[in-house]
């Protein structure tokens, strides 16, 4: 009769366990129950187990929905593409980033959610779930006491610096050679395509594996229009998502990119890895990234997260000199127009054209309307005529709203000349590490 009134307790508690679970698995009283439990199956007392298992589950019944507002449902929410909107459910109005999280990049918090999310998903009963030793994994003892709601509101407040569109959406493909050229919007005009050589993605190691050939196998964290929850409006829809920063070559050891993308204390968990377009990207994961396109950091030669927002990168071996992007010796003009190359929210590479100056007051970064997001961080600034790097990509207006009456996300469009705009720290920071080289 007990072990009647047990197995209907679970079943009717089951909607509520999986909310539950990570709240009751940081629980004293939870922790309590399960050690008595596995005492009584230990012991076999049948009486005893089926008393524990039914004070369980009057446990479990009365936890509520205020818990999944404090304690993230991992299995239902941290499939990342549910974290970069205001629909996953969590009251973010008096939310303050902890202090152990303000300097870490936005794809190291990504990486560890992912991680967790995956864990959730391998596990194939509540058996395992509950195992006390792996109830959290862990791939960085940074995050060990870090909730899951701390982690995800984080991220999502993260993501809130970034990008936009300007008027006309100027993104576009970048391909290599004319017979890959698949729609109208793809770019294969030669100086773009040698100005692409230079720029590469900024990618987790942990979606990166070494094969026994030498290749890399690159793990897809989705696609756009799951990852970021779109409507279906949006362009690039079913394209994939990999990367998590933007960087470029500035000597034959040594990459540039956003001093947010990376720290002292995890730009080594990163590869920066070469010619990610749309078409190279679907051969990779079917061939593996040959290592010629991949480089390891080894070494942080500087770091800021100021209002000059940037970082100088050592790379583990040398670049080609056709990889290395030319600086500029001068400052931008007022009636200068760029260009930017970059791996917009972790798309393959795109380029945005059209953009032009709107602020050069100050000393540190100056201020451009161009059709980029977050992902873009990182991603050198091109004058239109010189072809010479002007400046960092590192900030700029929100990405996404959703639209009245949806639940998707739209990319949000403005004016040419409305919005904030968006901040490149000036290419000047770097000629000391360019000259040293």
């Amino acid at each position: 009769m007990c072990l009647i009134l047990t197995i209907k307790q679970l079943s009717d508690m089951y909607k509520k366990l999986i909310p539950c679970f990570y709240a009751w698995a940081n629980d004293l009283i939870g922790t309590i129950f399960f050690r008595l439990l596995r005492k009584s199956f230990i012991s076999q007392n049948s009486i005893y187990s089926c008393v524990m298992l039914s004070a369980m589950c009057v446990y479990f019944s009365s936890c509520n929905t205020n818990n999944q507002s404090n304690n993230t449902n991992l299995s239902d929410s941290a499939s990342v593409g549910k974290l970069g909107d205001n629909s996953s459910g969590l009251q973010m109005s008096n939310f303050s980033i902890p202090e152990s999280l303000k300097n870490v990049s936005v794809g190291e918090i990504r990486a560890e959610i992912i991680t967790r999310s995956e864990y959730l998903d391998k596990s194939d009963s509540i058996k395992r779930a509950l195992l006390p030793d792996t109830i959290k994994p862990r791939r960085n003892p940074l995050f060990d006491s870090i909730s899951n709601y701390d982690l995800v509101a984080t991220y999502q407040m993260k993501l809130q610096e970034r990008k936009v569109i300007y008027g006309r959406d100027n993104r576009h493909n970048v391909t290599y050679g004319k017979n890959n050229i698949q729609n109208s919007d793809d770019i294969s005009e030669p100086v773009i395509q040698n100005q692409a050589h230079m720029v590469a993605a900024l990618i987790p190691s942990s979606q990166l594996l070494k094969k026994q050939d030498g290749t890399y196998r690159l793990k897809i964290l989705g696609s756009y229009s799951s990852y970021f929850q779109l409507c279906s409006t949006e362009r690039f829809f079913n394209e994939p998502v990999c990367a998590s920063c933007t960087g470029f070559a500035i000597t034959q050891n040594l990459i540039a990119t956003a001093g947010h993308c990376l720290d002292s204390t995890d730009f080594y968990k990163y590869y920066f890895v070469f010619d990610l377009n749309l078409d190279n990207i679907r051969s990779f994961v079917v061939n593996g990234i040959p290592d010629s396109l991949v480089y390891q950091p080894i070494d942080l030669l500087v770091r800021h997260e100021d209002s000059a927002d940037y970082s100088v990168i050592k790379t583990n071996k040398p670049i080609p000199n056709y990889r290395i992007a030319k600086i500029s010796d001068s400052d931008v003009n007022e009636d200068s127009h760029f260009y930017v190359l970059g791996y917009p929210c972790g798309l393959p590479l795109k380029y945005t054209d059209e953009s032009s100056l709107r602020f050069n007051n100050s000393n540190d970064y100056f201020v451009l309307d161009c059709d980029t997001y977050g992902g873009n961080s990182g991603s050198p600034v091109f004058d239109a005529v010189t072809n010479e790097v002007e400046g960092i990509l590192v900030r700029g207006n929100n990405d996404f709203k959703i639209p009245i009456g949806q639940n998707c996300n739209s990319s949000i469009v403005c004016g040419q000349h409305d919005c904030r705009g968006e901040d490149a720290t000036k290419i000047s920071f770097l000629k000391k590490y360019i000259d040293a080289n």
